[in-house]
């Protein structure tokens, strides 16, 4: 097995528990604490005991997550940088728009509109919000394909592959780092637009894509550094782009406009609620994913022996090749129809069988990893890390969401009884947020206590997606409640 070395599994298992802090650690912490002084000194004035908490502990999170993992630290510092000459550029432009009689709205259209003349360069084309969304979701796929090329290569033995996996990682990270800018400037712009439309970006469906995209991105670098594989690339990256085929469609309805807030948002309690979920979500998504790889990993180390045996015996084996290619087909053919069917090609009522890009987006990704099991299937044991190694990586994963989203629930309590006056009211969302808790602790139950460790754990880990799916965009079409505040 290629991946990974039983002293990486080790290691990750008991980790060092002792930080050496060297001089850079020194100057990491320097600047965080500098610039959260800063923030306070500026703007205390409009912040109140709570937003100042908040803050505090922003910074001493940002500051013990450079301490931790290195690789964070040059993210945060391009962030910052890029961030601020975003900031800077609107500083110097905006104030000679709005004395012409302009609305922020408009000031922000004509330095960021390509066609228009007084447009600045570098906003228009690279760090407004909108621009920089574009470039994390264009990178992120870019890096999607180049992991599956970086598993193609491993299987025939390139020597490119290191290449191409490493020019992946620097792509996931360029992602990362363009989506925190956007969402950075995307704040400023809120302000610029108005004191009523301030706000973090974290209020709509279109904002917390890019929350979700990043955080699930983050989490599997963290696990790619931690077990030294990017094999697991690929299935994990998938999912991401998913997310961006979701970001894409909602930005063609016109969702990145920014609009004021809704009164029962306008609380310093969605500064902490909202990103604590996505924790959560993006760690489930992909614990998912490698529970897709396990299975993958699983089924296609049974030889054709063991096959032919199990049918002889009347065990039929729900991952044979024509099933597979079968199924795969199927859905590829349905989602064809489907698109066609969004765009008009059908005539009169027969779009009316179209269904939304949700549903479709879930039936591609399916029929893409059964053809991806067929083409990898003949290189899995070489190329695929082990089942594992892909066990502790979804029990770690899930561990880390089950974490954040039992952090966010808690929190979501409190805003609830600030906000209506009771902790829980059984609405909807928060009947199926209770459904997604009760399933993963069950899950890390029988993980962590009874010990099973089969692929009953990998089925039960993307079947966990599917309920996690539902209750973050489902209850909102089907369901609705007080937590409705964004529509597909």
């Amino acid at each position: 097995m290629a991946v990974p070395s039983a002293e990486v599994l080790k290691s990750f298992k008991n980790p060092a528990r002792k930080i050496e802090l060297g001089f850079f650690d020194w100057v990491w912490a320097v600047i965080i604490i500098s610039g959260a002084s800063f923030s306070l000194y500026r703007y205390h004035g409009v912040m109140d005991v709570y937003e100042i908490a908040i803050l505090s502990g922003i910074a001493f999170s940002v500051l013990v997550g450079g301490w931790l993992w290195k690789s964070f630290r040059p993210l945060g510092l391009w962030v910052i940088g890029l961030s601020l000459i975003a900031v800077y550029l609107y500083s110097i432009k905006v104030p000679g728009l709005l004395s012409t009689g302009v609305s922020g709205e408009e000031a922000l259209n004509i330095l960021s509109t390509r066609v228009n003349p007084n447009k600045n360069f570098f906003l228009t084309y690279f760090l407004s919000s909108q621009t920089a969304t574009m470039w994390m979701c264009f990178m992120f796929v870019l890096a999607t394909v180049a992991y599956f090329v970086h598993l193609f290569l491993k299987a025939v033995s390139s020597s490119m592959d290191r290449t191409v996996g490493n020019a992946a990682t620097k792509m996931t990270w360029i992602a990362i780092t363009m989506g925190l800018v956007a969402l950075m400037v995307r704040w400023r712009e809120s302000y610029i637009m108005g004191a009523d439309y301030g706000h973090i970006p974290v209020s709509n469906l279109y904002e917390v894509f890019i929350v979700f995209a990043i955080v699930t991105a983050l989490i599997y670098l963290f696990f790619e550094q931690k077990f030294k594989t990017k094999s697991m690339g690929g299935f994990a990256m998938l999912i991401v782009t998913v997310i961006i085929a979701f970001l894409l469609w909602y930005h063609s309805r016109g969702a990145q406009e920014i609009k004021p807030l809704v009164s029962a948002l306008r609380s310093w309690w969605m500064k902490i609620h909202v990103p604590m979920n996505f924790i959560g979500y993006g760690a489930f998504s992909f614990a998912a994913m490698m529970g897709v790889m396990s299975l993958l990993v699983h089924y296609g180390s049974i030889s054709d022996k063991k096959v032919a045996s199990r049918l002889q015996a009347g065990s039929d084996s729900w991952f044979t090749e024509k099933r597979v290619a079968a199924i795969s087909g199927i859905l590829l053919t349905v989602s064809v129809c489907i698109i066609f069917g969004v765009y008009g090609a059908f005539r009169d009522g027969a779009a009316k069988f179209a269904i939304g890009p949700v549903v479709n987006a879930l039936l591609v990704s399916v029929a893409l990893i059964g053809l991806g099991y067929l083409m990898l299937r003949p290189a899995m044991q070489k190329v695929l890390p082990s089942e594992k190694m892909l066990g502790e990586v979804m029990y770690k994963s899930i561990a880390l969401g089950f974490f954040g989203f039992t952090i966010a629930t808690i929190l979501g309590a409190m805003w609830a009884a600030d906000a209506w006056g009771s902790y829980w009211s059984w609405d909807p969302k928060e009947t199926w947020a209770l459904i997604v808790w009760l399933n993963y602790a069950a899950w890390l139950h029988i993980r962590f206590v009874v010990g099973r460790r089969d692929t009953v754990m990998a089925w039960w880990a993307v079947i966990g997606l599917l309920v996690t799916t539902f209750a973050f965009l489902g209850v909102n079409i089907v369901l609705g409640g007080l937590h409705s505040y964004g529509k597909l």
